[in-house]
């Protein structure tokens, strides 16, 4: 196996930062960077999933902590209309969080939440068009092209829901 990259199948993945070859779980994770909405990102989590590790994100330390194949990553609404942080930001827990995923072999899926343009997506839609940053933003454009951003305001449509879980599959 080479640097950087993973058998999806059997949750492999290389950690360049450790040196070594870790098995992912199969167990999703749910990782939330804002503690004080750690008990409504649950309650969603719930909504889809049975069992998951749930990880609060507080700094690079804690992104060690994530071992899962597939990571729900609830992202809030905030001043500044920031999901991943840029290249050119001081902090950027998110963005490295992501693409730490991204290089032990796992997938990240990225949930905006607390977006109010999103209250009444269309059937099909996983975000809302409103947020052309997914579009300009090269991850989330990346991640977006693998259907793994979401918006929502306070509840998932149906069709996120049942999305989500075919990520488990």
């Amino acid at each position: 196996m080479t640097k950087g990259s993973s058998n999806r199948n059997t949750g492999v993945g290389f950690a360049p930062d450790k040196g070594e070859v870790i098995q992912l779980e199969k167990k999703p994770a749910v990782v939330s960077f804002n503690p004080f909405s750690s008990e409504a990102h649950k309650r969603l989590a719930d909504l889809f999933l049975d069992d998951y590790h749930y990880i609060i994100v507080h700094s690079s330390q804690d992104i060690s902590k994530i071992q899962s194949k597939v990571v729900y990553l609830f992202v809030d609404v905030n001043d500044r209309n920031i999901i991943l942080e840029a290249e050119t930001e001081t902090q950027q827990i998110k963005r490295e969080t992501v693409e730490t995923i991204r290089r032990i072999g796992g997938t990240p899926v990225v949930i905006y939440r607390l977006h109010s343009e999103s209250r009444n997506l269309e059937n099909g839609k996983l975000y809302s068009d409103k947020l052309t940053s997914i579009q300009s933003h090269p991850l989330l454009r990346d991640l977006s092209s693998k259907n793994c951003v979401l918006s929502i305001d306070r509840v998932f449509t149906e069709y996120q829901r049942t999305h989500l879980l075919n990520f488990l599959l």
